[in-house]
């Protein structure tokens, strides 16, 4: 199986140790054809990508592009920030990104002082004591997931059950729908091969991505190959394999908000 591209890196922009350019030489050295630059959303109190840092993400883009000979995507890894699938990228910045990836993550600020209560703070504390959740608590979650999918151009929804517990088919069958594909995460799998077949069941597409915060973990997504071979995943299904993904056009998601 051969990767075309990894379309989920971070860099110092936001969490990673390392630059554009570095994140790039590492992919061209793998054979990879494409990379995407996906630093954390806007909403991300420590480690959050900055408006102001925009226009340098894309001159270094830019430059690593031409120099290493690959396409480099412009992306972002937004954060959901409230049960109603809100994201922490302002509608005026969306068209600034060439793809979306979304996911939940904890140390982000809420939309709301309902979310806060509501939201953040019992996933938090179901995670942190490794909890499980409560059938109410993972419809909740499960809604707000939805919610997200349908409100945004959200092109690729990342390590979901991650901090979060949902219900992977009902998640599955909207990202069928609306034409988001789901990651296959390199850093880690949670979920259970399980819900791995769930999600299957829907006709869903999925991605597979190494979530690199350093420059050597560029394309590495051995967790990724070894699920698809365990689970047995058709070859089809995986959108970055030995080809491009069709990403949606800017036309089609600007009908999305």
């Amino acid at each position: 199986m051969v990767l075309f591209g990894d379309y989920h890196t971070h860099t110092k922009f936001s969490h990673g140790k390392g630059t554009v350019e570095e994140n790039a030489r590492t992919a061209r050295e793998m054979g990879l054809k494409q990379i995407a630059i996906t630093d954390h959303g806007l909403g991300h109190i420590a480690f959050g990508l900055r408006k102001c840092k925009l226009p340098h993400l894309a001159r270094e883009i830019k430059e690593a592009s031409e120099k290493y000979g690959i396409k480099i995507y412009k992306g972002v890894e937004a954060n959901i920030i409230g049960l109603d699938g809100q994201i922490d990228i302002p509608l005026d910045y969306m068209d600034s990104f060439d793809i979306i990836l979304c996911g939940f993550h904890k140390f982000v600020w809420p939309n709301t002082v309902n979310d806060f209560f509501n939201f953040f703070l019992p996933n938090f504390f179901l995670d942190l004591f490794n909890i499980q959740s409560s059938s109410k608590r993972v419809e909740l979650n499960t809604a707000a997931i939805i919610n997200n999918i349908k409100r945004f151009p959200v092109d690729v929804l990342t390590h979901i059950n991650y901090g979060l517990k949902v219900d992977c088919r009902r998640v599955a069958k909207a990202c069928a729908e609306h034409g988001t594909f789901i990651e296959i995460n390199g850093k880690r799998t949670s979920y259970t091969d399980a819900e791995m077949m769930d999600m299957l069941d829907t006709g869903v597409k999925f991605i597979i991505n190494s979530d690199a915060h350093s420059p050597s973990r560029v394309g590495d997504v051995r967790i990724c190959l070894e699920l698809i071979k365990r689970v047995n995943i058709p070859r089809e299904r995986i959108v970055n394999l030995e080809g491009e993904p069709q990403w949606r056009s800017r036309r089609e998601r600007k009908k999305r908000w």
